[in-house]
């Protein structure tokens, strides 16, 4: 057990682990607007019943993404 209040690795996280932070009722604010919650518990429910999609048909959107990444990167 740790000595600092409410040390995550008290709860089973590994000792040095940093501590959780509340995210801002601003934050909170922000991502409910963007969250689509009809979409997200279609999605929920194909998962469920197995209708989640595979590793490769999307691994070209990884490889996108990383690419992207990676450009804006190299330009900054």
């Amino acid at each position: 057990m740790s000595d600092r209040k409410n040390d995550p690795s008290d709860a089973g996280a590994p000792p040095g682990a940093p501590l959780s932070v509340a995210p801002s009722p601003e934050l909170v604010a922000a991502l409910a607007q963007t969250v689509n919650e009809t979409e997200l518990a279609e999605g929920l429910r194909e998962l469920r019943a197995g209708g989640g999609r595979t590793l490769d048909q999307f691994t070209g959107e990884l490889e996108g993404a990383a690419r992207a990444a990676g450009a804006t990167k190299s330009a900054s």
